[in-house]
């Protein structure tokens, strides 16, 4: 290979590395926000609970109970600040990679076969891609680094809320 094209290589690598920097930190906020709200709404509903016992108001400590047991099973069932931690970690492998790719000035296709290994690596502790937003990661990138957008990453405003729930690909306008 020919450095300009063990150049272009980097550059493409760099540009995946940041997106999925970019991807995990979405991630992180989003299970973040679910386990900060778990968490407010749990306590809230516990005080409810103290506050319908001491009251004698039995319709209060009932629905007060049952929102502090749903809340409860949620964070069993989807473990929110687990998640959180777990996308925070690849969040930090990316970015340990972005750093080493930035002090790379003359790539061999050595280093460029390594950077790809571990990207792998890092890529298998992830889970099912959210589609959305990698489209959304991949659009602002371009953007922040004035590159050309692709059309496949422009989403409409629905899309961009949906980003962190749909799995599979909508039918593109």
């Amino acid at each position: 290979m020919t450095q300009p094209d063990l150049q272009e290589d980097l550059h493409g690598l760099s540009f995946d590395v940041a997106k999925s920097m970019r991807y995990h930190l979405y991630r992180r906020k989003w299970w973040d926000g679910w386990n900060r709200a778990n968490r407010i709404t749990g306590a809230l509903s516990g005080s409810a609970v103290v506050v319908g016992t001491f009251a004698s108001n039995k319709i209060v400590t009932a629905i007060a109970g049952l929102i502090v047991a749903i809340i409860s099973i949620c964070d069993l069932v989807f473990d929110f600040s687990d998640r959180a931690r777990h996308a925070d970690d690849l969040y930090r492998q990316f970015s340990a990679m972005a750093q080493e790719i930035a002090g790379i000035t003359t790539p061999t296709e050595g280093q460029l076969a390594q950077l790809r290994q571990r990207r792998l690596k890092i890529e298998m502790e992830e889970g099912p891609t959210l589609d959305l937003l990698e489209r959304r990661c991949s659009r602002e990138e371009a953007l922040a680094r004035g590159l050309p957008v692709d059309n496949a990453w422009e989403l409409s405003v629905r899309e961009r809320r949906l980003a962190q729930f749909i799995f599979w690909t909508p039918a593109h306008r």
